[in-house]
Order: structure tokens, then sequence, then C-alpha cells
């Protein structure tokens, strides 16, 4: 019999040769009395941190969702959907916001999205809505290709900075409120969401200003057009005035010449006053 607490482990075969070479190994394993709940629960208690459990399964099974969210609506008519209902050309803007890919993305995982979206969208395969299909496909091809365009890049890049500084601010104002409490941005899933969701404002408000900026440029350049119109239409006219007058030089000197040797005009006399027909006036003595 074994001891207490020890178990045997031997090779089994059916061959009495293997049998008979086979040696009976004792070890010890531990017994019900040393494995306890509390023992298992204390002892992985030290390793880990002092997390909840609950607060740790919600935080992963919301993961879970969103990611299971974000794949159905890898839809070919939730994309096309997405991409050209009214005041997408703002949410477009952006180009990993198109592809849905993180801004650290690599080009192999850029193309990998491409792909997919290329499938998804192709109008061929999206015959009840060829054109909208075309108008998304097109919006995918434009978000790929100014990946990389240094260019757009550096401009997008600045608008992605300015969204994070304004994000953590608005954090950091929430904070402060909270006065050490927690708040709904704990949550990466909830902070990424916000840092979108600025993003996009942000994006859109960019695009405003750039908007109103060409809208000005625009007027200033019609307003010079029409001035320099209006000069160079008084500079013909000048000249076609001046064209004229030279023209009609000669008929105004013959005109005068005639008016001078008139004979039938006569000459108006003068009319000469007398002076001796004038009197000054009598002037009243003053009465005292």
């Amino acid at each position: 019999m074994p001891p207490v607490g020890e178990t045997c482990i031997g090779l089994a075969s059916s061959s009495p040769c293997c049998m008979l070479s086979c040696r009976v190994v004792w070890c010890r394993l531990p017994t019900f009395r040393q494995i306890t709940p509390t023992t298992t629960m204390a002892a992985s208690a030290s390793k880990r941190p002092a997390v909840s459990s609950d607060v740790a399964l919600a935080t992963y099974l919301t993961e879970v969702g969103a990611i299971e969210k974000r794949d159905s609506k890898m839809t070919s008519k939730d994309q096309i959907e997405r991409l050209t209902k009214p005041g997408s050309k703002y949410l477009n803007l952006n180009p990993y916001e198109v592809l849905q890919v993180d801004p650290s993305v690599t080009e192999e995982e850029a193309k990998k999205q491409l792909r997919r979206f290329r499938i998804l969208l192709h109008p061929d395969k999206n015959r009840d809505n060829q054109e909208g299909a075309q108008q998304a496909f097109d919006v995918v091809q434009q978000a790929y290709k100014a990946l990389h365009d240094e260019e757009k890049m550096a401009r997008i890049s600045e608008i992605m900075e300015e969204a994070h500084f304004v994000t953590n601010k608005e954090i950091e104002e929430k904070k402060r409120k909270a006065k050490g409490g927690p708040i709904p941005e704990d949550s990466e899933i909830v902070k990424k969401e916000l840092l979108r969701k600025i993003t996009l404002k942000t994006f859109a408000e960019h695009e405003r200003r750039k908007r109103e900026l060409e809208i000005k440029i625009a007027a200033e350049k019609t307003r010079v057009a029409e001035k320099e119109k209006e000069i160079v239409a008084n500079r013909e006219k000048m000249k076609a005035d001046k064209k004229a007058w030279e023209e009609t030089r000669d008929k105004r000197v013959d005109s005068w010449r005639t008016f001078q040797v008139d004979p039938k005009k006569k000459k108006k006399k003068s009319k000469k006053l007398k002076v001796g027909l004038l009197k000054p006036p009598r002037l009243k003595q003053e009465t005292r």
C-alpha cells in the first residue's frame, strides 16, 4: 500500500516483458486538505493587482462588444450608407476614419483594409446601388492615397495633434470637477470615443475655416478683376475720346475760320458810358 498522501504511477503494458521491466514510482501529491478555496484565492490574490474581477470582466466584455459591433458594420449596405450619407463629407476628411483603422496602422494593415473595402464596395457587387457604391469606392480610394501624400498627411497630423490636446484638456477639466472621483473617461473605450468625436469636430472646423478663407480669396479676386476691368474700360474710353477729338480738329478749325470771316454776322457795338452824366449822391448833414 502506498503511504498516505502518495500515489502510485506505473506504466501500463500488455507485454509481460515490459511489465517485468516497469518500476513502480511513488510521488507525493497534495491531499484534499492541502488544497482549499481559501488557500487558492489567497495565493492568486497575492500575485495579481488589486483590481475588481467584475470591473475587469465588464471591460473585457465591452471591448469584445465594440469589436463585434465594428465587424458587424463591415457590410456593403452599411458602409455605403456611412460613406455617402448627408454630412459624410466632413466625416470623410479623416482617412483613418474612412478606412476604420488606427492612426498607428502599418502599411500592410492599411493595404489589407483597402482590399477588404474594395471587395465590399465594388459597383459590380452592389447592383442594387451601383451609384452609391461607386461614390463610396472613390472615397476609400482617396483616403488611401491621402495616407501617402506628404503634404496632406502633414496637415492631418496637425489636426490630430490639436484633437489630442483638446481631448486631454477636457478630461483634465472633468477630473478637476470630479475632485479625484471616477469619471467615464477612465475607461479606455470611452476615452477613445471622446477622442474620435473631438477629432471629427476638429476636422470639420478646419474644413469650415478653409472654405471661408477660399470664399474670401475668391471674392477678393473677383473684386480685383472687376476693378481692373473698370480701369481698362476707362482707359479705352479715354483713347476713343482722344481719337475722336483729333479726328474733328480740322473741322473745328474750319468752323472757327468761317465764323470769323462771315459778312452776315455784325459786330455788336459796345456801349460806352458818358462820364458827364454821372452825378454823385448828395450827402445829408448829421443832426446832433
